[in-house]
Parts: structure tokens; sequence; C-alpha cells
């Protein structure tokens, strides 16, 4: 009370304070020279700039499509990171092959897109999306009356549908691009010829060689003079791309004994009301951490413990509390019935307005007269179910399905739909109103009853208290505070105890590191211009946890240092050397006598026969990978002996014995055509985009937002 009559004796100081303050922060922001955030830039290709806003527009579209095709309707944090980054990627390919298309003149006319919709041939996409599910055919009047009903259709749907379009647009220019392509590629005979000569011509080799092996590593001495030697002139062996590498800790949060004592004492207490409680949906909406569900379970749908002890029990028993899967439970048995497990309807619905299903303006009263219209004529003719289901029903899917809902689970449906089908008989024709509107049913099948049972849960998890999660967030934000090297991140690590991890070359805009669910900011935090090698970051929250990571390198795209490259180096220039000393040791015994066996003889070795060495292979038989050797023998005659080769895994002196040459047919050369023709085609397709994308210049600014 002191400190409140305090503030109100300096209330105008205050009032003066918070004025001023928000008179800086106005002006502030006015007289800021830095752009707002919908001028700010996500990326930049070819000179063109990708807005934020524009980028964001389009993520959020691309997320309600995929919740829209989502099972639950909702998406993981993996799945929204998997949208971003295919958002991403789609803009980019939209803007640089629009690019290409425009150069070309390549487009897509009225005429062309509505022939791909609902012409003769329409496109796949079509094809597939107004296919019916359970006939597999498709019908391409429900394309029409769709689109002559597409202003009144559900807004989803609607949507969904322009996708589609646009989807269909896309490939179709894609289609047309890759085939001007395509009709330039063209295989001359003399290319041909030596393509059969490369995978026909075979030679009998006879071969001395000594193995790099055969000269034991710690003989050989290799300089730091050397390898940077070798580093300045095979620089382009070192490219890297941009990364970061860490090490962290990750601070699990558990619930306490506390905590778990004191949720199990208020589960206890929680059991004896449910026991007498008369309201069970209300107890458990209220009480449990899952809603109440009126479904009828099958007994395998049921775990093991509440099937095995409630389900063959009476009405009214009660599973005393017990602990699974990091829940406490409990569960009462409602009530039994023998139930169809399936059913199986058609409908035609008409809704009004404020249902929420389409644009009409209907009232529920003019919906009431048409739906009793439509039942009146369907019960005079009920062969006509499926055209006006066609011509009249308000459900979006009626293009695809002319109503029929086929088989569908027991408790699927709305509960007045789902128990009319229950309550009706195999043929009857029934009318019911729902929160959609009023359907005209035709019930068309149900399978054997079988016993089911409505079953109350309720489950509370066992989660730590906002004070355990306090004390781990202080014991993680103290290890990041009083560790701030990574040398002493190192040495704390090992003095505690604790299980130390790491993540090596990560991406800007990777989503991965092993046992972090949520780890973008950490990876944010590691490209931060301030964040520098050896620094630790702060304790970050990561859904579950809290994480403290040490930045161990950095990796700017580019040519790997020297110093970073010197461990691939060294076994390079190892060879190297060893390769001098085995071909002085040749070269000294091809002095005294040239031939090959004379000299394998002086070398201590034999001359092995090779057969049927192809200029296309890249292995000397059992001698090795060996494409440049291989390379070096098609180039020398027959009967020749080369001089000392420095291969991948030996020195080689090799004489080519004989060629063998197959003469090609016209058939071959024909072959030959088709296969390069047909590869082509393939690489087109699938590389074609991807490489006219990989050769434009883009600027990527994400990490600056996500």
């Amino acid at each position: 009370m002191a400190i409140i009559g305090d503030i109100r004796k300096r209330s105008g100081l205050l009032i003066i304070i918070v004025g001023v303050a928000l008179a800086a922060f106005v002006l502030g922001d006015l007289l800021s020279t830095r752009p707002s955030h919908g001028s700010i830039n996500i990326g930049e290709v070819e000179g063109e700039e990708i807005p934020i806003l524009a980028y964001n527009q389009r993520l959020e579209e691309n997320l309600n499509m995929r919740r829209q095709n989502s099972q639950t309707g909702t998406l993981s944090a993996q799945e929204q990171y998997n949208v971003r980054q295919s958002t991403w990627d789609e803009m980019i390919r939209e803007i640089i092959m629009d690019k290409n298309y425009k150069a070309l003149g390549l487009n897509i006319s009225t005429e062309e897109l509505d022939d791909l919709v609902r012409g003769p041939n329409p496109h796949s996409y079509i094809r597939q999306s107004f296919t019916d599910p359970n006939t597999g055919t498709f019908d391409p009047a429900s394309v029409t009356n769709f689109l002559k009903n597409l202003s009144q259709v559900d807004p989803q749907m609607r949507d969904r549908y322009l996708y589609i379009e646009k989807a269909i647009k896309d490939d179709q220019l894609s289609k047309k691009y890759n085939d001007l392509v395509l009709k330039a590629y063209y295989i001359p005979e003399e290319l041909a010829l030596k393509d059969f000569g490369t995978k026909n011509r075979q030679a009998s080799l006879s071969v001395v060689s000594l193995p790099y092996k055969s000269i034991p590593d710690e003989d050989v001495t290799v300089s730091d003079q050397e390898m940077k030697r070798f580093y300045d002139n095979n620089k382009f062996r070192f490219t890297q791309e941009q990364s970061r590498s860490i090490d962290y800790i990750i601070f699990e949060i558990q619930p306490s004994d506390e905590d778990r004592e004191k949720i199990s004492e208020e589960f206890d207490k929680l059991y004896a009301e449910f026991k007498e409680v008369q309201d069970i949906p209300l107890f458990v909406n209220t009480k449990s951490d899952t809603r109440y569900d009126s479904t009828w379970f099958k007994r395998e749908d049921l775990s093991p413990k509440i099937e095995e002890e409630l389900f063959d029990t009476p009405v009214g028993t009660i599973l005393s509390p017990y602990v699974e899967d990091g829940k406490h439970i409990m569960a009462k048995l409602i009530d039994t019935s023998n139930r169809p497990d399936s059913l199986k309807a058609s409908h035609i619905l008409v809704t009004y307005q404020g249902t929420g299903v389409s644009q009409t303006t209907r009232t529920k009263d003019q919906a009431k007269n048409r739906a009793d219209s439509i039942f009146n004529e369907i019960k005079r003719n009920r062969s006509k179910f499926s055209e006006l289901a066609t011509s009249l029903s308000d459900d979006g899917s009626v293009a695809e399905n002319k109503g029929d809902l086929g088989w569908f689970l027991d408790g699927q449906m709305v509960y007045p739909f789902n128990q009319a089908v229950l309550d009706g008989k195999v043929g009857d024709i029934v009318q019911v109103e729902s929160q959609f509107g009023f359907h005209i049913v035709e019930i068309t099948g149900k399978t054997q009853p079988i016993k089911k049972a409505r079953i109350a849960i309720i489950d509370r998890v066992i989660e730590p208290s906002t004070r355990t999660i306090q004390e781990i967030y202080a014991k993680a934000s103290q290890f990041a505070s009083t560790n701030k090297t990574l040398t002493a991140f190192d040495n704390a690590v090992v003095d505690a105890g604790i299980s130390k991890r790491s993540a090596d070359n990560l991406q800007p805009m990777d989503n991965s590191i092993p046992g972090i669910t949520v780890p973008r900011e950490i990876i944010r935090w590691a490209y931060n211009n301030k964040t520098k090698v050896g620094d630790v970051s702060p304790a970050f929250d990561v859904d579950g946890a809290f994480v403290v990571a040490a930045l161990k390198s950095i990796k700017e795209k580019g040519t790997m240092p020297f110093d970073l490259a010197k461990g691939s180096i060294e076994p390079l220039v190892l060879r190297d050397k060893k390769a001098e000393i085995l071909v002085k040791r040749m070269e000294d015994a091809i002095k005294e006598n040239s031939d090959i066996k004379a000299v394998a003889s002086k070398l201590g070795e034999d001359v092995q026969n090779l057969e049927h060495i192809l200029l296309s292979a890249t292995s000397l038989s059992t001698l090795g990978r060996e494409p440049d050797v291989i390379g070096k023998i098609f180039a020398m005659e027959e009967n020749q002996t080369s001089k000392p080769m420095k291969g991948e895994q030996a020195v080689y002196l090799i004489r080519v014995d004989k060629y063998t040459v197959t003469e090609p047919q016209d058939d071959d050369l024909n072959g030959i055509r088709r296969v390069h023709t047909n590869n082509y085609r393939s690489r087109v397709t699938r590389e074609l985009t991807k490489t006219i994308e990989d050769n434009a210049k883009v600027t990527d600014n994400r990490l600056m937002f996500y």
C-alpha cells in the first residue's frame, strides 16, 4: 500500500515521463531512415525484389491450402517450416521462369486454359480432382457443373480450384519451355560413333603396379610448405558453403517429484468427485485435459487397460486412476449398444444464409420449403436422386460424387445426420436438419451390428509446475552467464557431468538440430553478425527444454582456409610423394631393360594380364578405381608400353597388347541415339528448371525474419 501511495503522489511526474517517452518513440519512428516493415525485401532475384508482404501473403495462402489438405487441420512446426521453404522456392522459380517465358513469348491463352479444364482431354490435375474416389471414373459433366456454380460453392473449395488452375498454367508453360529445349537436341553421327567406340572398344593389357600402400606412411614426411603449395595450386578443390557449427547442452523440463505428488493428490480428489457427479460430459470438459468424446468405441479402439478392465463391466463402472504415457487417467463406462460400425448414404444438402457452407442469400424458411419440395419429388421418383443431387445440392463435393457419400464410420458425420441414418432402415429416404442446413438422405447400407461402448475418460498430463520451469530456466541461465567462452563452456560441461551435443555445418535456413524441436532461434543466433567464434548463447526456450549453445566455428562461402583444409590435403600430398618415390624406382628398373617382364622381375613384382578393359570403365579390374589411367591407356597405340603412370591406387607400367574393335551397325547407332535422347529428355524434365535457378543471381534475406 505504501508503494501505491507513493506512486499516486508522483502521478503528475509519471504522466510527463510517459508523455515524453511516447513522443520520443513517435518522432524517432518518423525521423528514422530505415524502411518500414512492409517495404523490406525478403530477397532479390535477378534484380527483382521480393517484398516481405508479398512473401507473407503467398505463405499464408499455401499454409491455408496445406491445412485444408491436412487430416487434422493443424500443422506442426516442421510442416510450417516445409511450407515456408517451398513457398520461397516457388516464388524464386516463378520469377526466374517468368522472365524466360516472356523472353520467348510463351503464354497460356484463355482458350487453351479452357481446353485444359473442360476439353476432351483435360489436364491430369482436373482428372484427379473430379474423379469419383469410389468408382475411379472421371465425369466431364461434373467439371462443367462445378464451374457453372463456382461463385456459389464454399470459398475454400473455390480457392482450391483456383489453386489447381494456377498449377495447370504453370505446368503447361513448363512443358512448352521444356519442349523447346528438347527439340534442340541432336546427336551427329560422329558423336554416336565415338560413344559406340567407348562402349565396345576393348583393351588387353599387361600391367606392373607398385601400390602406394607398399610404402609405410611414417617413412614419408610431409611439410606445411608442401601442403600449402598443393593448396595454392588446387584451391578449386576446397570450396565450401556458408555454415556454422555449435556445441550445445539441453536442460530438459521435467516435472519434479513434488510436482508429481501434487498432481497425484489432485487427481485422487477428482476421482472422488467423479464417482458422485451426475453431468458427466460437463464434468469431463471442465476437469480433463481432453474434452468429452461421445463416440461409440469398438473394443479394439480402446487402450488395452480400459478394454480389459471396463468394456465388459456393468454400465456405470468406474476404472480407478492409473498412470500411462505421462498422464493420470480414469474412466467410466457410460453406456453400451449393438451398432453398425459403418454406414452408407447419399444426400442432397439445402443450405441457407448463416450456415457458412456457401454464399447463398437463401433464408432458413426458403431452404426448408426447397428441401421439402426436393424430398417429395424423390419420394415420388427415387431414380431421380442422383440427377437432383447433381443439379440442386449445395454440397461442394457433389460434382465428384453426385451426392453419394459412400461408406463412413458410425459417428463420423454430424450427430443429426449420423443418427438419422442409424435409426432408419436401408432403403429409407429421410429428411433431417443439421448445422449445415437440410439434408434429404437415402440410406444405402449398414454393416452388421457389433458391441460398442461409450466411455468417459478424464486425463491429466503430468507436467512441470511454473516453479519447476523457473528453476530449470534459472539453472540454464546461470550456466550461460557464468561460462561465456567456449573453453569455459567445455570445462563446465565436464565438471558438471552434462552430456554435450554437437551440430556441425548448419546452413542459414536449416530447421533441424538433434534433440531440439524448434531450433530456428539458435541458428539465427549463430548467424548473427555480433556472434563470434567461442561465444556462448543465452538460454533458449525450445518447446519443452532450455538450450545453451556455444559457437564452435564459422565457415563463409568461398574457399576453405588453409588451416581447415590441411586435414584433407595431407593424405593427397603424402600420396604424391610416395608416387615420386615409386616412379623413380620404376624408371631405374626401366633403364636396365625396358621389357615389361624384365622390369617386373627387377622390381620383384608380377605382370598382371587384364582383359576386356573398356574406355567407359572407371576401375582397372581388381587393381581399383583408376579413371585417369584408363583414359591414358586408350590414347596409346597397340603394342606400346607407357612411361610410369601415377594413378589413384598405385604407379603403373602398362603395355597395350591388343585392341578389339567391333564395327557398328546402323541399328547400333540408332540405339545409341535413342538412349541418349531419352536420357537427355529425362534430365531436361528433372533438372532444367533447377539448373536455371542455380545459375540465377539470388539474394536470400530470410534469415532476418525466420
